[in-house]
């Protein structure tokens, strides 16, 4: 059986020889050498990918490992002995410590708690934007986890991150560089841009979360101060790439307008040169490579771009003569917001914009009086108006009528602004003029608030304690009839307004309390049986009151008259609540 061989086994003359004790000591030394060439490795993360920072740990880690076995073999261990057993305790007793290998092993353990089951390969192997986006999302939730329970230092993990978006923008431009993105037909190349952003918009997200944390761990280990700054590799891309999408949406607009408003017919010739001439000015472009970020792909796509141009120029000059001439032609307002209506896409062109600005003036003025004549009439208030006759004529109930008439002067201002679209096109509201208009909008539509007209009415309603209970019939003195006896029919007429008031106020959105619609239900429910009581009630009234005119005829009709007093007496014991349950 293999057995260790021991110092007892050496030749003890060996032991007492200088010559062979100083060139072990000189081996020993040398092993010291080669072993802190491996504990003293480090690399720069700022260079380099984010494979290769994971693989340079993992690695360390199985060369510490096998340097650990050598040490633990019976060569080495005896060649210690040797010493040991020869005084030399200089040599033996600060081998480890001369070594570091114990401190390098401590730290490759702590750094490898991040950097094994390290999800890069989700990124590198990703062929689809949507998997880049996963792929981020689960690199930087490994990260975030890891962070909390290992050494790394903040100071080294921020390189880390930006190796991250070096690899980050290479798979980008892999996977977006297998299709044309210029050839693309405009919606799939939006879909695909919108895509893209998404992965864009993840990495903000997660950069935001970890500098976070790395703030937050800084802090708690007490380390010296460091702002969290990441230089995203993938900045240049996304700018190129909203840049371009941006460019070809204007394009998209310019010939869609182009079709629409000169026609595409064959025999459109004016129409036809300006969509060939957009076409022709697109070829330009088409061909540059939007993905090389380099100096010299930017200078091709600027080049490029001038071209187009230059051509475009050209084709917005034909639509200034058109447009101008339209505007000359039309007969009233109206028509001009037609065909600023129909040019307004345009309108973010700064040439088109500049030609047609005395218009715009002119336009904008006329929507600027509306709005006033609008305002003075909700200033005039409900009850003084057109609407509040017509209402009544409609049985609408006043609260309701009311919101419906704020509601209506609400669209017409909407109306009105959607005018100032079509004549300062898109994104008005940046402009000087527009941001006016959106001030003075947005005060009147404050006050065109219906809410507040609402809750006054529910808690007036709600003072009143408004219920179908009672008698039927009561019997009142009339002051005009010298405080004679009169038969009435018992029926609160708020009871009416009310179910009419919450009919209107459920059709108009507005949240009525159960116990409300309740009330108003039963109230809707005795509402034909009150009116029609009302009206007979009315009517022997009036009749009792002829007959009293004409004594000769009274005995005629007393048959009559007893019946209905005997009905008038049946109904006396009866309450309100009958009907309702």
């Amino acid at each position: 059986r293999a057995q260790r061989v021991t110092v007892d086994a050496v030749d003890p003359a060996l032991l007492s020889d200088s010559g062979f004790l100083n060139q072990l000591q000189g081996d020993v030394n040398g092993w010291i050498k080669e072993i802190q060439k491996v504990t003293k490795l480090d690399r720069e993360p700022s260079s380099g990918t984010t494979s290769q920072e994971i693989n340079f740990w993992l690695s360390m880690e199985r060369a510490l490992e096998r340097i650990e076995e050598q040490l633990q073999s019976d060569e080495v261990v005896l060649a210690m002995d040797v010493l040991k057993a020869a005084k030399r305790f200089h040599a033996t007793v600060s081998f480890r410590t001369d070594t570091g290998l114990k401190e390098a092993a401590e730290r490759v353990t702590r750094f490898n708690v991040l950097m094994k089951d390290f999800p890069i390969n989700e990124l590198l192997s990703a062929t689809e934007i949507g998997r880049i986006s996963y792929a981020i999302e689960q690199i930087f939730a490994h990260v975030n986890k890891k962070l909390k329970l290992t050494a790394y230092p903040v100071r080294r993990a921020l390189p880390l991150i930006e190796a991250i978006s070096r690899d980050f923008n290479d798979q980008l431009v892999k996977v977006l560089g297998h299709v044309r993105l210029m050839f693309m037909d405009y919606a799939d190349f939006d879909h695909l841009f919108r895509q893209t952003q998404g992965a864009f918009d993840a990495w903000e997200t997660q950069v935001k979360e970890f500098a976070n944390l790395a703030r937050d761990i800084t802090r708690k280990r007490s380390e010296k101060f460091i702002p969290i700054k990441i230089r995203a590799a993938h900045a240049a891309l996304q700018e190129r790439f909203n840049f371009v999408h941006q460019f070809r949406e204007q394009h998209e607009q310019l010939q869609q307008t182009i079709v629409r408003v000169m026609g595409g017919q064959a025999d459109a010739d004016e129409g036809g040169s300006a969509i060939d001439e957009i076409r022709q000015a697109y070829d330009a472009v088409k061909i540059v490579d939007i993905l090389d970020v380099t100096v010299e792909g930017t200078d091709l796509w600027e080049r490029a771009e001038t071209g187009y141009n230059e051509r475009v120029a050209r084709v917005e000059n034909q639509i200034i003569v058109r447009l101008r001439d339209r505007l000359a032609t039309a007969r009233n307002a109206s028509e001009m917001f037609r065909v600023f209506s129909k040019f307004n896409a345009l309108f973010v062109r700064p040439k088109i914009r500049g030609a047609i600005q005395e218009y715009q003036t002119q336009l904008i003025s006329s929507v600027k009086e509306d709005i006033r004549r609008l305002h003075d009439t909700f200033k005039r208030h409900y009850r003084r108006s057109e609407a509040y006759t017509m209402s009544q004529l409609r049985d609408v109930p006043p609260v309701s009528g009311s919101i419906i008439w704020i509601r209506q002067i609400e669209r017409q201002l909407d109306m009105y602004m959607r005018r100032v679209e079509d004549v300062l096109g898109s994104g008005w509201e940046l402009y000087a003029e527009g941001q006016r208009l959106q001030a003075d909008s947005a005060s009147f539509r404050r006050k065109l608030d219906t809410r507040p007209l609402y809750d006054a009415w529910f808690a007036e309603i709600s003072r009143r304690d408004l219920t179908v209970s009672g008698r039927v019939f009561v019997v009142t003195r009339q002051r005009a009839t010298g405080m004679a006896f009169q038969l009435n029919v018992s029926f609160d007429a708020q009871l009416i307004t009310l179910f009419k008031e919450v009919r209107e106020l459920l059709w108009l959105g507005f949240q009525v309390p159960h116990t409300l619609v309740n009330v108003a239900r039963d109230g809707r429910r005795v509402y034909p049986f009150a009116v029609s009581l009302m009206e007979t009630a009315k009517i022997f009234r009036q009749a009792s009151h002829r007959l009293q005119q004409h004594p000769d005829v009274l005995s005629l009709a007393a048959g009559y008259r007893r019946d209905v007093m005997l009905c008038i007496t049946r109904g006396m014991g009866l309450k309100w609540q009958f009907f309702v349950g």
